[in-house]
């Protein structure tokens, strides 16, 4: 597998590009791109949260109770006194950086469920829910945070699974398969899918998000058109030369 410093520098490249083409969306100031990067990189390294070595529980609670205070600074601090949101950002970090941590090492299993597509969607569809009912952000936004962290969720996974090739010496480490799979144990993941029905049921409509996709993404047509004039072209060429 990877180890958290790869996890984490490939989690905040591939963050920062995707962050700094939202540039291109109406509606998206600055705090909102720094939101959905901070988003990006936490779920590159979330799945580690497993993990058996308490070491890399300590540095990825740290990174995610930091993330998670600078996202409540830049998103919601503003709407508070100075007081109370000094304490709220305070109980955030506490809360996630020693009692999450104590959960996640007491319950989890590495390379369990964490480390599993339905975790991917879930981690998601919470981001997304969190963003629209908690902290007032509109359905276009909580989706494009919820992608960036199901982006960085799923690259750490990919990661994972790359790492257990070994190129060098032509085989397959065993660890292969347990990070791109489906779910964990069996009741860990019917509980994960219910979960993910019922905030799937619950989440705003999807359809600006998809609505921002068609505007933003190159469509196909015209990615296939301009590629076979370039083929054109250099055929042309060829039998010139």
């Amino acid at each position: 597998m990877a180890n958290f410093n790869t996890h984490l520098a490939a989690a905040a490249v591939c963050s920062g590009i995707a962050a700094t083409m939202c540039l291109r969306i109406d509606g998206f100031s600055n705090n909102d791109i720094m939101i959905c990067f901070a988003a990006g990189v936490l779920g590159g390294i979330l799945p580690d949260a497993d993990s058996d070595k308490s070491t890399a529980i300590k540095i990825v609670f740290n990174v995610i109770a930091l993330i998670l205070c600078a996202g409540f600074v830049m998103g919601c601090s503003t709407r508070y006194p100075v007081t109370e949101a000094l304490l709220v950002t305070t109980a955030i970090y506490v809360g996630v950086r020693y009692g999450a941590a104590a959960i996640f090492s007491k319950f989890t299993v590495h390379r369990g469920l964490l480390h599993s597509l339905t975790a991917v969607v879930l981690s998601s569809l919470i981001t997304i829910w969190l963003a629209y009912y908690k902290f007032d952000y509109d359905a276009l936004h909580a989706w494009v945070i919820g992608a960036f962290l199901g982006g960085g969720y799923l690259l750490h996974l990919i990661l994972d699974e790359c790492y257990s090739v070994d190129l060098v010496n032509n085989k397959i480490k065993r660890s292969f398969g347990s990070a791109l799979k489906i779910g964990g144990k069996a009741r860990s993941t019917v509980i994960a899918l219910a979960a993910v029905t019922v905030l799937g049921f619950y989440s705003p409509t999807p359809a600006p998000f998809h609505a921002m996709l068609r505007d933003q993404l190159p469509d196909w047509t015209q990615i296939q058109t301009t590629a076979n004039v370039k083929i054109a072209q250099w055929k042309r060429f060829v039998m010139v030369n």
